[in-house]
């Protein structure tokens, strides 16, 4: 097919969607004023397609993947456009985003910097920018960015977050920040990850302490996962760390009699040389809290199961190489206090292999844990640094190095519902 409609002018008010993807032989799409309420509007892999008319205003979903089209002017006043697919798209310079979308996908293009200091109210809260391999520069992320993906993305050495103002909550996205295969990211912007990751789950603390007592609503709380090329575990951010994976750790003594909850925010250290598949791993946490007199404070030893991150994320099949670091934290690793004054944990992750169709183990080469102090009364943090030094010594197992922690809080270092466009391909 090489063209819709000879005509100049439809009347087309009860059209709503257009899907001409993979029709690799279409020249040009007809005037579309007539269409009115047209919503979505899919080229993608139309391989000849080389030019666009004006875009009706109500359109919320385009998808431009794999055409040779330049981007249309007319596309930052879609004021209606939500998502917004470039995918090895001939770009090189960021485009100016409709204010309204929230998944903007730049996957496999030869951008070279990406900033958003000029976007002052931007809505984005998903960024895919796989495989783009020119990538050097990240700046000024939005706040409410809730999934990154730079997979791949060799060039990549700066990143950096605009000021974090996490004002943002719901019960459906995960919160993610994916650099796997990101070899060339300096120093600084690691630490700005780090730093960026421990913000977030201090945020998440206080909401998940919240809403500790209420049932879970139907959707699944958040999770956050980060990853980044790494074999470190920075000591400043997770006081508690060892060179296996397992370790124990001292739980501050309370201040006052009022009610506490503890959050405990994990790292990792995993070598991802044999995983045929990133997208398909399965972190698990088992820890266990105990009082003074050694059970659990009901008299026990009852073991917690954490599947932290069971949930499928949108990944595409990963190859990755070499070690990487995972930071990790769900709301099944809030627990209230009981007058610990210890904990131990065993981390292990399984690989479901699409390659061979077996289950794996992957080896845990180091991990880490930062304990989060909520005041279950004012659901906010507390500095850990308030305690006194002597509860909080270091006990790891195994091989670990036994040192004295730090005492840095995350502070001291620097939606709408996603719409689901199903389009069906030809």
């Amino acid at each position: 097919m090489e063209q819709l409609w000879n005509e100049d002018f439809q009347d087309l008010v009860n059209l709503r969607e257009i899907n001409v993807s993979f029709c690799v032989k279409l020249r040009k799409i007809p005037n579309l004023l007539g269409a009115i309420n047209l919503e979505i509007l899919d080229c993608k892999c139309c391989t000849s397609l080389v030019e666009l008319p004006e875009l009706p205003k109500m359109l919320n979903h385009l998808d431009l993947s794999l055409t040779k089209i330049e981007v249309p002017d007319s596309i930052e006043h879609l004021d209606r456009l939500e998502t917004l697919y470039l995918r090895r798209f001939p770009i090189v310079k960021f485009p100016k985003i409709p204010r309204k979308v929230y998944l903007l996908d730049l996957s496999e293009t030869q951008i070279l910097e990406v900033s958003f200091s000029s976007e002052p109210s931007n809505n984005l809260q998903q960024l895919k920018m796989t495989n783009s391999k020119s990538l050097k520069l990240l700046s000024e992320l939005p706040s409410n960015l809730k999934y990154l993906d730079t997979h791949g993305c060799i060039s990549l050495e700066s990143v950096s977050f605009a000021d974090r103002n996490f004002y943002s909550f719901d019960d459906e996205r995960d919160y993610t920040m994916i650099f796997s295969n990101c070899f060339s990211l300096n120093q600084d912007s690691v630490d700005n990850i780090e730093t960026n990751a421990m913000l977030q789950i201090q945020f998440l603390a206080e909401k998940w302490a919240s809403r500790y007592d209420h049932e879970f609503s139907i959707n699944p709380e958040p999770n956050l996962f980060y990853c980044f090329p790494g074999n470190k575990i920075s000591a400043d951010r997770f006081e508690y760390h060892s060179m296996n994976s397992s370790l124990s750790l001292k739980i501050a003594t309370r201040g006052s009699s009022g009610r506490r909850l503890l959050v405990f925010a994990i790292c990792l250290v995993v070598d991802l040389t044999d995983c045929d598949s990133f997208g398909n791993l399965k972190f698990i946490c088992e820890y266990q809290p105990l009082v003074a007199n050694g059970n659990d404070g009901d008299g026990g030893f009852k073991k917690f199961k954490s599947k932290l991150f069971f949930r499928e994320i949108d990944w595409k099949i990963y190859e990755s190489k070499g070690d990487h670091v995972f930071i990790l934290c769900g709301k099944d690793m809030v627990k209230e206090d009981q007058n610990y004054v210890e904990a131990s944990f065993q981390f292990y992750i399984k690989h479901l292999s699409f390659i061979k169709n077996k289950e794996k183990h992957i080896k845990v080469k180091k991990c880490g844990v930062h304990v989060i102090y909520v005041d279950a009364e004012s659901y906010t943090i507390t500095d850990v640094m308030r305690y006194d030094k002597s509860n909080l010594n270091f006990d790891s197992q195994g091989d670990a190095n036994t040192m004295e922690p730090h005492h840095h809080s995350a502070t001291e270092t620097s939606t709408r519902r996603s719409k689901r466009h199903r389009v069906t391909g030809h």
